[in-house]
């Protein structure tokens, strides 16, 4: 995991530099933070528990030191979604958000090889087919599947779904 906030890091400080934005509001909106502390709803910069971490950050010499410790105290507090329970399918997991919204999350467990090519297509698909099946049985009244990746802008992770969904699909976010 360290490595992973170690990557994340650099790539907000290069944000950060970019755009001139505080490096707090980077770390919000350009990192996977907020989903490795498992800080849950709202997803908002005023949540007490990322108001936490941004105090903390900014008393510390070693980020990466204090962003993995407050990784490592967040898990046991993870709050379990109704259904989910953390369940992994391969590539994929889902969220229950409020109102019968699902909501995607996508996290590639090896990335020694091209998850999305065409080679992995059956697997990737084979995932999703069994996600769907566990949100049919454990979800009560699922209505909607939201997905919210940059990865919709690359092919081989559009072909993943069907154009229905697709379809549906709206820019969110001023960026």
């Amino acid at each position: 995991m360290e490595d992973r906030l170690t990557l994340q890091w650099q790539f907000a400080q290069h944000v950060q530099r970019v755009t001139d934005w505080p490096l707090r509001k980077v770390l919000f909106k350009y990192t996977q933070y907020w989903y490795w502390f498992k800080i849950g709803r709202p997803f908002s910069e005023r949540n007490p528990v990322w108001q936490n971490y941004i105090a903390g950050l900014v008393k510390v010499a070693d980020p990466i030191a204090y962003s993995l410790k407050f990784y490592e105290t967040r898990q046991p507090l993870a709050i379990k979604q109704p259904g989910a329970d953390n369940v992994r399918f391969g590539c994929f997991n889902y969220a229950v958000w409020g109102n019968g919204r699902v909501r995607l999350h996508f996290t590639p467990q090896d990335v020694t090889q091209s998850i999305l090519g065409k080679a992995q297509q059956p697997h990737r698909l084979a995932e999703l087919k069994a996600m769907f099946q566990h949100i049919r049985s454990y979800v009560r009244n699922p209505k909607t599947v939201t997905g919210g990746s940059w990865l919709y802008n690359i092919i081989a992770y559009r072909r993943l779904f069907p154009p229905q969904y697709l379809a549906t699909a709206r820019k969110v976010g001023g960026q």
